[in-house]
């Protein structure tokens, strides 16, 4: 563990990885090794800054430098670079550009208990989205890139043998439906999500080959959910939610199910012991400030699906231990009597 003066001064890091991603420096470091006046001229940067910035991140291994003074891009950095691996590329994006600004604003939000990310941009997330369509598109990037990367490993871990129907609520772009039909060919399923990801959808389904077992349906799972599905799946949607907001998606969602219907919630479970898992709190406060939702406890969602008429079954862990969020949750209608 950091002492309390170096974890402070952590924060230098993650905007030193932002820097460079975001102005071309880690591209050009991951092509070919470079001398920092080269790489400053390539990227049109300043080099003073530049030599600085790869000091610290030399010192923390995320760049090396040979005896000759060429810089090239670690390892363990190369996630940084386009189409390395774009969950960590939009990780480090969405992070320097949002997050890490909404942080500035935690004191406000002990004060107040309202999320950060209103305070810093001056509405809320979801309204703000709505209006600046870069950040919301930085936000629907971000999201597919994880879900391109954990959709396959939710697919591979999921049992989908008595499973003919399904809605995916809140599919977006279809990053886990896609892998869902490919590996089910019996499957068909309806992606559930606002309108504008239309296109995008239909797009990626045909490229996959899969579109004639696929749709696309509009609307907002805070109104009401596509119905007499087998099976209903949620991933990673209910943690940006406020309890009151997760209660009423779900009660929906029950009331589109039938009797022998399931529901698959994928989320992380935040651990009760105080002394582990502090990743996933990390990320528990993160989404407070963020979005206003919360990463759960099995007991939190034990209650919220009690609320909404369900109950839950069995939760069984995605094998994917960087899948810090890969439970499975598992839950049925509660039939009247």
């Amino acid at each position: 563990m950091f002492d309390l003066f170096t974890t402070l001064n952590m924060a230098f890091l993650g905007q030193a990885l932002y820097a460079i991603t975001k102005t071309g420096v880690a591209d050009r470091l991951a092509r070919a090794p470079a001398t920092v006046a080269d790489a400053a001229v390539d990227c049109g940067v300043d080099a003073t800054v530049l030599q600085q910035t790869l000091f610290a991140l030399a010192a923390y291994g995320f760049v090396l430098v040979d005896d000759t003074g060429n810089y090239r891009l670690a390892p363990k950095a190369r996630g940084l670079a386009t189409n390395e691996e774009p969950r960590l590329r939009e990780l480090t994006l969405i992070w320097g550009e949002q997050l890490y600004p909404v942080c500035g604003k935690l004191d406000i939000m002990l004060k107040t208990g309202q999320p950060a990310f209103a305070h810093h941009f001056g509405t809320p997330i979801w309204e703000h989205y709505r209006k600046v369509r870069g950040d919301g598109e930085r936000f629907e990037n971000f999201m597919d890139a994880v879900t391109d990367w954990q959709g396959p490993l939710v697919a591979n871990a999921l049992d989908c043998s008595g499973i003919h129907s399904l809605v995916d609520v809140g599919g977006a772009r279809g990053s886990l439906t896609i892998p869902l039909l490919l590996r089910n060919p019996h499957l068909t399923a309806t992606i559930f999500d606002q309108p504008h990801h239309a296109t995008y959808a239909g797009k990626r389904l045909a490229a996959a080959g899969i579109a004639n077992r696929a749709s696309f349906v509009g609307g907002d799972f805070l109104r009401d959910v596509p119905a007499n599905a087998d099976a209903y799946v949620v991933k990673h949607a209910l943690h940006d939610w406020a309890d009151v907001d997760v209660v009423r998606i779900l009660s929906n969602i029950a009331r589109a199910m039938r009797p022998d219907s399931r529901l698959v919630i994928v989320e992380g479970l935040v651990d009760e012991n105080p002394r582990s898992g502090g990743l996933l709190k990390l990320r528990n406060l993160e989404q407070m400030a963020w979005t206003g939702g919360r990463v759960r406890t099995q007991l939190d969602w034990e209650t919220l699906l009690q609320s909404a008429s369900l109950q839950l079954d069995k939760v069984e862990t995605v094998p994917e231990p960087r899948m810090i969020d890969g439970k499975l949750l598992f839950a049925s209608r509660t039939l009247p009597g």
